[in-house]
């Protein structure tokens, strides 16, 4: 759950700039580490998300990148969310 709420929002914000920037190897580095930080957790969706990113920026396809970040933003929330319930409803009484 920490990492929900501390290091993913900095990513993101980084992907977005980067983009900004241009910085397109950064966009891609940033992408490949959320996506493997994402599928160790088990968040497969948000890790999918991050793999089309990844591939749009092989394939200098750009223009749907600022969208799908939009997307991950949101898979992130519901999933930040979804998690805290289930250590909610994890923990001894």
């Amino acid at each position: 759950s920490e990492y929900f709420s501390a290091d993913i929002p900095g990513k993101l914000i980084t992907i977005r700039e980067s983009l900004t920037k241009n910085d397109i190897p950064e966009v891609r580095r940033t992408a490949h580490s959320l996506r493997g930080s994402s599928a160790q957790l088990g968040a497969y969706r948000a890790s999918q998300q991050c793999e089309q990113i990844e591939a749009c920026v092989v394939h200098n396809d750009l223009r749907d990148i600022p969208d799908m970040v939009s997307n991950l933003e949101q898979i992130f929330v519901t999933t930040k969310i979804e998690l805290e319930e289930y250590l909610r409803t994890k923990r001894l009484p």
